[in-house]
Parts: structure tokens; sequence; C-alpha cells
């Protein structure tokens, strides 16, 4: 019989094969469409779906643009692109005179995207950079104050809203840009295309930050912003004066009762630059006067740095009976858990609780205590869950509560006990696994933190445990470096009884280097015959350290991603990972002289690793797991 060469299957097959490649392993789908023209044809409508731009200056925008003309218009390919994400700094001649552009005749990285976002993304720390405010330059000519979007910027825009208006298969677009989204593109959106969503991260009203005092009002570009159809995410922080964070909280508000009609998900940041805020008598004035609204649509609604009253204002504008993810990340207002559980959560899929607790020691096994019971009380009173991340100092409570009223619904958990040595905080343990295991028949993914322990036979059981999971599919491992390296000043006794490890810099040295020989070693013991795993990711975390020990780790910090296939596995760096080292690396010569001349942990990272001749950064190595 005559082999059926890859052109020859049917067209449907040959789509969903790219398809497939294009979302999960680009290089693939790339090389796919090398091989002939034939197979250039049929991989080329998948190649360019996701395009990403970062900004650095007006004048290089302009190439990158004229690039990905070139690029689109010789595959036919305008109508392929379906996600468009747009980062860096804003455009318009105050900016161009901040900073040089370079090379204006070569494309910006045009091959790289955005890190890729996900139901439990961390967006407080992802877009810290959108977040925090800008500088206030004094020029010859006047002050600039970078925070507030000029019109000069906007108009600077035209000619990327010329470009978006040929994809108009476009579906999402994603704004990370420094700049306030500008009237020209929103334009385009509602003229041209009506079906694309819009996603702004940095989100905030530029109109409402510059006025002091009643009444305020929104200007008319924010306005239709706020209130388009295209609008279905956003992501934003309250920084500046009271009165501003009270403005801005209530038209995000008003945003999420119907003011946008189309807004299914809100994350919202507080911020601490004014972290005492008097409780609100009366709620803020309509800020969105003769727009048409609807009911609201909000399927997430994610807070960060929330108190009691904030809960109850968001419950008055936003029906939380119809939530699917609701997300709660607070270091200071722990005991808001027990206003959350006062309300009705009828449809709730998905709860992420990323809750924190000071780093001192007085009364903090009370307080542990207190926030692990009001996790469990909000855990046993809501409807059986399909998605839970947990991200904290509990005791046992919170984890078998989080079982016994979740387990046989949970299809995907998350479990991140945080780099803390009290005695009576629960630990990742093959008992814990086990108990997960009998728990949770439909688990499909978990993420769970490891403590490393040099790969001795404790952390090895552990790992041995996760592979008698025999159904999981997508397994997450954060491998907890922290344990050896506490530098606190502290007692030696902590109030609590527990007691306080000292530094180890060789120890903390091996548990921080993870590379592929040691991520296949996991896979190994985490992939069991029989195993239904598909996916596993390990990345490592560092936690607080010395200085120089501190350079020394970050540079060997890595991210893994494992896909596993029925002929084999295919190990690589994440992409997330490959943007964190090359910043790292251009630092790479200052650093060298610092391991071999100032820092004192040159000695014992030499003492486990020799110099080969190179930069010492590609001279370690990671040590084999102790197996029996």
């Amino acid at each position: 019989m005559t082999p059926l060469s890859f052109e020859a299957l049917p067209p449907e097959i040959l789509a969903a094969v790219c398809d497939i490649l294009a979302s999960e392993h680009l290089p693939t789908l790339q090389a796919l469409s090398l091989a002939n023209k034939n197979c250039c044809a049929v991989a080329n409508p998948y190649r360019f779906q996701n395009i990403h731009l970062t900004v650095v200056a007006e004048d290089r925008f302009i190439v990158d643009i004229q690039h990905w003309q070139r690029v689109l218009e010789k595959i036919n390919g305008f109508h392929s692109v379906r996600r468009l994400s747009v980062d860096g700094h804003p455009l318009g001649p105050r900016h161009q005179r901040l900073k040089h552009c370079g090379d204006t005749n070569v494309p910006h990285g045009f091959q790289t995207s955005f890190t890729a976002e996900d139901e439990w993304t961390e967006f407080g720390r992802q877009y810290i950079d959108l977040f925090l405010p800008r500088a206030v330059y004094i020029f010859d000519d006047g002050v600039e104050d970078l925070n507030i979007t000029i019109p000069a910027e906007f108009d600077a825009w035209q000619p990327f809203s010329y470009f978006v208006q040929k994809l108009r298969g476009l579906k999402n677009l994603v704004w990370l840009n420094i700049s306030q989204f500008p009237p020209c593109l929103l334009d385009v959106l509602h003229r041209d295309l009506p079906g694309c969503r819009l996603h702004i991260r940095g989100f905030k009203f530029d109109s409402l930050y510059s006025q002091s005092k009643e009444p305020y009002v929104i200007d008319a570009h924010e306005s239709a912003l706020a209130t388009s159809p295209s609008l279905a995410s956003v992501v934003c922080t309250l920084r500046g004066d009271q009165s501003s964070c009270v403005q801005n909280e209530a038209a995000i508000m008003q945003m999420a009762a119907g003011a946008a009609p189309n807004l299914a998900d809100i994350y919202i940041q507080q911020s601490n630059e004014f972290y005492e805020i008097i409780p609100i008598q009366a709620l803020p004035q309509d800020l969105f006067v003769g727009c048409s609204k609807r009911a609201s649509i909000l399927e997430s609604l994610r807070l960060d740095d929330p108190d009691s009253d904030n809960i109850r204002r968001w419950s008055l504008h936003v029906p939380f009976s119809k939530l699917d993810l609701l997300q709660v990340e607070t270091t200071n207002n722990f005991t808001v858990l027990s206003t959350v559980a006062e309300h009705g959560f009828a449809n709730l899929q998905s709860l992420i609780l990323r809750l924190n607790i000071s780093l001192d020691f007085d009364g903090r096994f009370d307080r542990v205590v207190r926030l692990d019971h009001d996790a469990s009380i909000l855990l046993s009173r809501l409807p059986p869950l399909k998605r839970l991340l947990l991200t904290c100092y509990y005791t046992n409570e919170c984890v078998k509560t989080a079982l016994k009223y979740h387990g046989k619904t949970l299809q995907k958990l998350g479990v991140i006990f945080l780099n803390r040595d009290d005695h009576f905080r629960v630990r990742t343990t093959p008992e814990l696994i086990d108990e997960i295991r009998d728990c949770c028949p439909n688990l499909q993914g978990l993420t769970i933190r490891i403590p490393r322990s040099k790969g001795d036979a404790a952390e090895v059981r552990i790992y041995r445990a996760l592979g008698n999971i025999s159904y999981l599919r997508r397994l997450n491992l954060e491998l907890d470096c922290s344990g050896v390296w506490l530098v606190w000043p502290v007692s030696d006794t902590a109030s609590n009884g527990s007691s306080v490890d000292g530094l180890d810099p060789k120890a903390a040295l091996i548990n921080a280097a993870v590379d592929e020989s040691l991520v296949r070693a996991i896979l190994a013991l985490v992939a069991a015959p029989g195993s239904s795993l598909r996916s596993l990711k390990v990345k490592t975390e560092l936690g607080h350290m010395p200085p120089g020990l501190e350079v020394i780790a970050e540079m060997m910090q890595s991210a893994w991603e494992v896909d596993r296939f029925v002929g084999g596995v295919f190990v690589h760096r994440a992409d997330e990972c490959k943007k964190q080292r090359e910043m790292r690396m251009e630092r790479e010569d200052a650093e060298s002289r610092f391991i071999e001349t100032a820092s004192q942990q040159a000695k014992p990272f030499r003492d486990l690793w020799p110099a080969k001749g190179g930069s010492w950064v590609d001279d370690w190595h990671s040590f084999p797991l102790q197996l029996d």
C-alpha cells in the first residue's frame, strides 16, 4: 500500500493540524511552511494568527507596520490575523526626544509576543509597569506629565489604525501600551470590526485623575471607550488622591453594572499610595449620564486588596450570583473573607484566593488560624467549584475543607503554600498529594508548590506521589528554593516556637540549579507508566536572599515546558523565561566581573561549578535526584 503523504490528507484534517500547531507550538508550523510550496500554502493562513508590536518610538513603529504590511500582502493573510497586541511607549514628539530609537530601518522584535494570560494570571505582577505612575519631565518649553495622554499622541496612531482596518478577521485586540487607547482605533473597531473584542491592560480615566473637586466629568472619548460595545476586559489600578480613587472606582463599578454592555472581566488593583480611605457615606453620581445601560454580564471579578466596604459596594453594582470567577488577593485585609462569605455565589465555578500576612512573627499563629478559619467557612458556603487556587500560609483546615466540599467536581486545582517555616503551616507532602488523588477523581490540571531539598529522598517521594495521579493531564510545578535562606533579623526562636534556619549558600545554589536534565528526571517520576499526562511546566521560585546570591540565582532562574506525545516528549524553555534571560544578559558583562571579584557568594558557586573558561552564566548545571 502506497503511504499517504501529508499534503494528500483531507483539507479539514490539514486545517486542524495547522490550527493545533499555531496554538501549541508555532516553531513546528514555521518549519512545516518551509518544507515545500504546498506545505507553505497550507501553513500560511495559520502562521500569523497572533501579531505583537512593541512601540519604541514613532518612526520605528512605522517601520514595524510596513513590515507586517509586506508580510501579510505577500501571503494574502490580512484576514487570517486573529489576535493583535500592542505594548511599549506612547507615540508623539515628547516621547521621541526622551529615548533614542536606534536603527529605524529594522523591524523591532516582530517575532516576540506578550506573555500569554490564563485564568490564574497574576495581573498585578505581570503588568506592574502599567500600574506605576510615570515621571513628570521639565523641559525648556514647559512641563510634561507622562501620566496623561495628550491629543498629539492620539493623532500619531492614525497610520496604525489604517493597518488594523485591514484585519477583517481580527477577534481580539490586546492594548498593553502605556498611553490611553486612541479614538482613531476605537472608530475602526466600531465601524469596521464590530466582532473584535478589546482588552485593555492599564485601563485608566485620565480626565478623572486631572480633576480635584466635584462635579467630576469624564471627557467624551473616555466615556465612549468605557461604554464601548467592543470592550471585553480591563485591568486597572486605583491611584492618586482619595477623591481620584473613589471616582475611578465608581466609574469602573458603573461600567460593570451595564454601562459597558459587553464587559465580562475586571481586575482592579488598589493603590497603596493612599491606603487609608475613609468609608464612603454616599455613592458618587452617575458618571455616564445619557449612555444607554444594559444588565451586567460580568463573569469575572478580580479584586486586589479589597476591604469589607469595598466588597459591599461591588455587590450593589454587580450581581454576585451570576459570577463565574471570583478572585480575592490581599496582604492586609484578609478578614474580608467573612464579608465575601455573606454573599451568594450561586453560579461560581472558579475561586482564586491569594492571601498573605506581614512578615513579623508577633501574633502570627493567631492570624494564620483566623485566616484559615475564615477561608474554610467561605469554601464551605460556595457551590461545588470546578477550579480553585489557594495561595497562602494555611493550616490543615482550609485544604481539608476544599477537598471535602469541592474535590468531586474540581477539574483544576492550585495549592501554593508560601515559603514560610512555621511549624504549624501545612506543607506539600506525599500524603497530601495522595489525599488530592483520592478526593478529586475528575482533576485534569494541578498546580502545586514543592519544597526543594537538593533533590533528596523526601523531594523524590513527592514527585512519585504525583506520578500516582494517573488521570492528570496538565501539571505545573513551582519549585520552592527559599527554605535555606531566611535572612530577616529575627531571634533564634520565634514567638510561636518555630525554628529559624541559617543561610546555606551551597544548598541554595543547588536548589536553584534547574536545567533540562533535571526537568527530564522529574518528568520520568511524575509521568509513571500509564499516565495521561500531556503537559508539564516547571519553574523555580527563589524567595528572598542576600544581594550577592540574588544576582547569581536570578541569572540561573528558569522555567520549562514539556509537551508529552505518544511518540516522545518535547522539552523547551518557556517564552517568558527567554525574555527574562535576554534582559539579564544585557548586564552579563558587569555581572561576570561581579561574581569573580565582588560577590561574597563566588566561592560557594565555584566550589560547586569550577570555571570552564567562558562566562560563569554557562558554567552551572543541575545535580541529579537521589533515586533509590
